[in-house]
């Protein structure tokens, strides 16, 4: 039996084929698209690393409270929350789970409809701010 797995773009006109430039003030990050259900699911799990200024784009159809696990991570994150290209929360330096831990659930303050994840640390490298705009280019 064969498995079909849609790529299908979001209200952002974003795929999970698609890459972008995120720019914000002080920095840019390249990121990867998790726009279906099941690259949303797969998330940065299981990976060993993530390149310096470099990170996954979660994109969803409408602002809500998402709730993201760190479900086989093994490297710490920050989570930049963002909605109409505007910061709206960041969660800093989320642990991965130690063997025997149960993951870390994080949700943000305010409604978001994508989330940004990088290493932790990069939030404060790059000064990320509560309020700051950014822009999405496709690469």
């Amino acid at each position: 039996m064969a498995a079909l797995i849609l790529f299908y773009p979001t209200r952002q006109g974003l795929s999970d084929k698609d890459s972008v430039v995120i720019s914000f003030e002080k920095g840019v990050i390249s990121a990867e698209i998790a726009s279906s259900t099941l690259k949303k699911y797969q998330g940065l799990s299981g990976r060993e690393t993530l390149q310096k200024d470099t990170g996954m784009l979660f994109v969803f159809l409408q602002p809500s409270y998402l709730s993201f696990v760190m479900r086989d991570m093994k490297f710490n994150l920050d989570f930049v929350w963002i909605d109409n290209n505007v910061v709206v929360d960041i969660s800093k330096n989320i642990s991965a789970p130690q063997n025997g831990e149960a993951p870390i659930h994080i949700k943000p303050t305010n409604p978001a409809s994508m989330v940004l994840e990088v290493n932790a640390g990069t939030i404060e490298r790059l000064d990320i701010k509560v309020g700051e705009k950014i822009s999405i280019q496709k690469q």
